[in-house]
């Protein structure tokens, strides 16, 4: 195949599969390390570029995405026997904390994406909400390095590799065909507008060519637009018209992964892969429901006091009628977003021992993707690189003071970048642990940083105090519904759309189409959060210091929640032991 091999990774790993149970205490951390090692290299084998968004360095920027049935079986290969190592591994045999930590993440992370494998992801891969093929070629345009001559020539190498991974994509798909393993086809369209956007952009000034604009090298820049027009932009228009004329015609038109062979099982893989819990989908549901119903009731008790009314339906209504909380432009939602950034990052030593060393700033999608359906999103930083809150900007006339202010904490303050940026600046035990990214975690703090906004002053308008209260939990509701409990659109449609705080109905169910189960992930986690900070008020009364609880959760970043519970109770118990 086009792809070099791996096998030396391989090798490696098996080496240590025999070698752990006799492992001495010393030598233990260091086969962990070396698995780590093997796990990174074999990630990398197939996904070079998303080295970019996980923050690890590469020694080459040559290849793309690996999509061959191949690279699969191998890197499953590499994972099984990693797996098998890790459970030779006592992890009270580990020299330290960070050590034990990177253990018990790295084990939870390779099991579940090892479970995931009943989902055939390989066979039906359409995403145009963060992590689509197009999407990372985006990202590319910046990320890719251009200083040396090297350089170059990998880059060269890299975008002809794409033509490579477009052919391949076809086959696959063809195969999810024949195995019932299919994408729903309001899914397919939206990537089809995304991409032809790309592929009808002019040629002369396409946005690709922004990358080779970095250089001032014309010899190159002659070269890389020779790739875009020869070879990436008919890989891209060619595998279009194979989703216009052969994909969409055979594939699913029901939105819930329960309709593709294995379903069920499925969306429970996911839902562990997502959150590092195993519950029933139902579980997930009637916990949802629970949590909607009791947050109504708080929804209705404040639009008595902000507009006299009297049921969660005339809140929101006139919540949404409110012309104060309308933009005029796409500036002053940017502005606004700016400001909310500023103000939060003003408010954060008072509930926080340390900031973060990585600055943030907001930055619009691309002109030519506006208006597709891609979701507003956080990318990490480094020791070089801000972290950025990205947005859609053509979004403006739907958006509100409120929802705005609510998103902007959520992507930034106190919200993910506050969370991962902490997480970069600890120096993780090994670089790979970025990769082991616990939606549950992730979101979950962020949704948490929601309400701990308020508690900061940090929201001004108060239809924000409004729509954080309206839509959380509903999506562990509508996803788990749409998956697994045969709602109709309408049915979801109208249960989202009660929250008020949804722009884009359509768009959020594609979403939930696209990734099963990660929709639970944000109020799963938060409830977690929620739950930990209640018991330790509880036990600890005027003893409680929400700073400390702050750095509780966050000093070994993103954990299982089954272990972030085991750190926050043992915090809890050593601080009663030391006060009463």
């Amino acid at each position: 195949m086009w792809n070099k091999s791996s096998q030396p990774v391989m090798t490696l790993v098996w080496v240590f599969v025999f070698s752990c149970s006799n492992a001495t205490l010393a030598e233990t951390g260091d086969d962990l390390r070396s698995l780590a090692d093997s796990y990174m290299a074999a990630t990398l084998t197939r996904m070079q570029p998303w080295a970019y968004d996980i923050g690890v360095p590469l020694d080459s920027h040559d290849r793309f995405l690996d999509n061959t049935p191949e690279a699969l079986a191998e890197f499953q290969g590499v994972e099984d026997a990693i797996i098998h190592s890790l459970h030779k591994i006592n992890p009270s045999e580990l020299i330290d904390e960070r050590q034990r930590i990177f253990y018990i993440k790295f084990k939870e992370y390779s099991e579940a994406n090892k479970g995931i494998r009943v989902c055939h992801d390989e066979l039906w891969q359409f995403d145009p909400v963060f992590n689509g093929a197009h999407l990372l070629i985006e990202q590319l345009i910046k990320n890719q390095p251009i200083k040396t001559q090297a350089d170059k020539a990998q880059t060269l190498q890299r975008w002809r590799a794409i033509k490579h991974y477009y052919e391949q994509e076809v086959v696959n798909l063809n195969e999810g065909l024949k195995q019932g393993y299919t994408a729903p086809k309001r899914v397919v369209k939206r990537v089809i507008d995304q991409i032809e956007r790309v592929v009808n952009a002019d040629s002369d000034s396409h946005p690709y060519l922004k990358l080779a604009d970095r250089s001032s090298d014309k010899a190159f820049q002659r070269a890389f637009k020779t790739v875009v027009k020869d070879d990436v932009l008919p890989a891209l228009k060619t595998y279009v018209d194979y989703l216009q004329k052969v994909y969409l015609i055979k594939t699913r038109s029901e939105l819930g992964v329960q309709a593709n062979t294995d379903g069920r099982q499925c969306y429970i893989a996911k839902y562990r892969y997502y959150t590092t819990l195993q519950k029933t989908p139902e579980q997930v549901y009637r916990l949802g429901l629970e949590t909607v119903n009791r947050q109504e009731q708080e929804v209705v008790d404040r639009g008595k006091k902000v507009y006299g009314v009297n049921t969660f339906e005339q809140v929101l209504t006139k919540t949404a009628e409110d012309e104060r909380e309308q933009f005029d432009s796409a500036d002053t939602l940017h502005e606004l977003y700016q400001q909310v950034v500023a103000r939060a990052r003003q408010t954060m030593p008072q509930a926080f021992y340390k900031m973060p060393t990585i600055d943030l700033i907001v930055e619009p999608i691309p002109e030519h993707l506006q208006g597709t359906g891609i979701s507003p999103t956080y990318h990490s930083g480094d020791s070089n690189n801000p972290g950025k809150f990205i947005y859609d900007p053509s979004t403006y006339s739907d958006e509100k003071i409120g929802r705005a202010e609510i998103l902007s904490v959520h992507e930034g303050f106190p919200g993910h970048h506050m969370q991962l940026a902490l997480a970069i600046d600890q120096k993780p035990f090994h670089p790979v642990e970025t990769l082991f990214n616990n939606n549950a975690f992730r979101e979950g703090w962020a949704r948490y940083a929601e309400t701990l906004s308020e508690e900061l002053g940090i929201y001004h308008s108060k239809s924000a105090l409004i729509y954080r209260r309206a839509w959380p939990a509903r999506g562990m509701v509508v996803d788990t519904a749409l998956h697994t409990r045969d709602w109709s659109n309408e049915k979801i449609k109208a249960f989202m759309a009660k929250s008020g705080h949804i722009t884009d109905l359509d768009q959020m169910i594609d979403r939930m189409a696209t990734i099963p189960a990660q929709l639970t992930a944000y109020d799963s986690g938060a409830l977690e959060i929620f739950s930990l900070r209640k018991r330790a008020k509880e036990k600890l009364g005027k003893c409680f210091d929400l700073k400390m609880f702050h750095h509780h959760v966050l000093k070994n970043s993103n954990v299982p929640l089954a272990e972030l519970r085991a750190q926050v109770e043992a915090w809890i118990d050593e601080q009663t032991r030391d006060n009463f």
